[in-house]
Formats: C-alpha cells, structure tokens, sequence
C-alpha cells in the first residue's frame, strides 16, 4: 500500500533527508526517525488531502503542478519533511549559539590580558634607551608625529644592522610569567624589508642562546612579530630560552643595499606561561 502511494522517487528524497538530519543535526536523530514514521502513517491522510484538491494549491508554493494524486502526495510529504527538517535546523543553530555565547563569555575564553610593555614609546629620551652595535649604519630617533621610536639604516656592508633594548647595568627581564614577546613596526620606507628580533640570554654566542623571528614588513604598513619562547623561524623548536633571565632583545634587519626606515610601534611581553 505504501510503496503503490509513494514513487521510489519520493521514497528516495525522504532518505536523503534523514541522512542529512542525522549527519548534520545529531542531537534530534532519534526525532527524525519519529517524523519519518509520523509521516508514513499519515499517508492516507495526505492522499484524502489530496483527493479533495488542497494538494494542488500547497503545490503551488514551489512552482510544481501534480500530474496525479500520487504525485500530489509525494510533494505533501517531501513539503512536510522539509519543514521539520529546516525548524530542527533552526532549534539546533541556535542551541550551539547560545552555548558558544556562554563559551566566548567565560574566563576560559577570554581574551589574555597578561601583558607587561617593556618599551615605553611616548617617553622622552625613549630612543636613548636603544643602542646600536652598527652605529655607522644606523640612526635612532624618536618619532615626531606618533609615538615610536625610528631607526633607519643606511646602505652598508653590516649584515645584520639593527639596534638592542636593554635594562640598565646588568638587570635582566623576568619574563616567567609570559610565554612571548610582540614587536609591532611599521616600514617608513618605499620598499618591503626584512625584519627580525633575537630575544637572548647571556651566554657565549657559539651555543647560539637565544630565539628568532623573522617577518618581511610591506612599505607603509603596520605588522606585528611574535617570538615565542622555545621556538624559532615559524615557531620551530629551538633554544630552551632561561625567561626568568632575559638579557637583551635585538631588532634588525637584513643587509641594506638601499636606505631602509623602521618605527617601532611597542614593545611588550605577552601570553601567558604554560605551568
């Protein structure tokens, strides 16, 4: 009776949609096995339905005329399924918003606050407070219209010029609390350049005790370099960095050929150290 009611059409078309009810909304699985089973026992009802014309007119609502009562019935059921389908969707979507909104709402998710600068940009006499061990080749000044502290490089033979931050005499930072370092720059110049931060430890430099980044910073944009403790050069393992005792953070650039412009925007240790 029901499969002489039902194409193999229609019955194909029901299976897809308790497939995709089950693959995609998990929670009401067993609810859409209850509406297919509904849906089935209400067969005869749809065709006396059909029967007296109403088939014809709920047809209407997706541009499709019956050719038969059969046909007719097919579409109440696929129109019924539908619907279910699209109302357990919505109950489902916003169920998984409400629960993400608790989520993003929580300590867990929240954004990390641990943050300590380490450079005070806005300070005066703030470009004192960097050195250059390529002095020849590099200028630092401070920035006139922005906060920022501007170091430009002329062409040279230097490999890596740059300048150092750091703590006075022989002070160190105690960094054990963060789990990186970010350097926000903008490029004054006309020209990507390269970009680079060491942040070391004391030590001899044949055992190399420190981590690196680099990044290319496009001409007149602003770009943020993270160094995390432990890793180098795309958070590779590296150098097991002794954070508690952070003696120098070096900022460079690769060999000029042509006069490059940096402004360092911050300086500051950032994340949160795992136990």
């Amino acid at each position: 009776m029901l499969l002489s009611a039902v194409s193999e059409t229609a019955l194909r078309t029901l299976l897809t949609i308790a497939g995709s009810l089950r693959r995609e909304v998990f929670p009401a699985i067993s609810h859409s096995r209850r509406i297919a089973k509904t849906a089935a026992s209400r067969l005869p009802v749809i065709l006396d339905i059909a029967e007296n014309g109403v088939a014809v007119a709920m047809s209407e609502r997706i541009d499709v005329k019956p050719r038969s009562i059969g046909q007719a019935s097919e579409i109440l059921l696929i129109l019924e399924m539908e619907t279910h389908m699209t109302s357990i969707r919505i109950s489902c979507f916003l169920k998984v918003m409400f629960f993400a909104g608790l989520l993003l709402a929580s300590p867990t998710f929240a954004a990390d606050e641990n943050v300590k600068s380490l450079l005070d940009v806005s300070a005066d006499g703030v470009e004192k407070t960097l050195t250059s061990p390529t002095k020849d080749q590099v200028t630092i000044s401070r920035s006139q219209d922005v906060p920022g502290v501007i170091f430009a490089i002329a062409a040279g033979p230097a490999d890596y010029p740059g300048v150092s931050l750091k703590l006075r005499g022989a002070a160190v930072w105690d960094l054990s609390a963060f789990d990186h370092i970010e350097i926000a720059v903008t490029n004054m110049g006309p020209n990507a350049a390269p970009f680079g931060v060491n942040v070391e430890n004391s030590g001899k430099w044949q055992d190399a005790p420190w981590n690196t980044e680099e990044m290319i910073v496009e001409p007149g944009k602003t770009q943020t370099l993270s160094v995390y403790f432990g890793f180098s050069f795309g958070r590779e393992p590296g150098y097991k960095l002794k954070t508690d005792a952070v003696s120098c953070l070096r900022i460079y650039t690769k060999k000029a050929d042509a006069a490059l412009s940096f402004r360092i925007e911050s300086i500051k240790a950032a994340g949160t150290a795992k136990k």
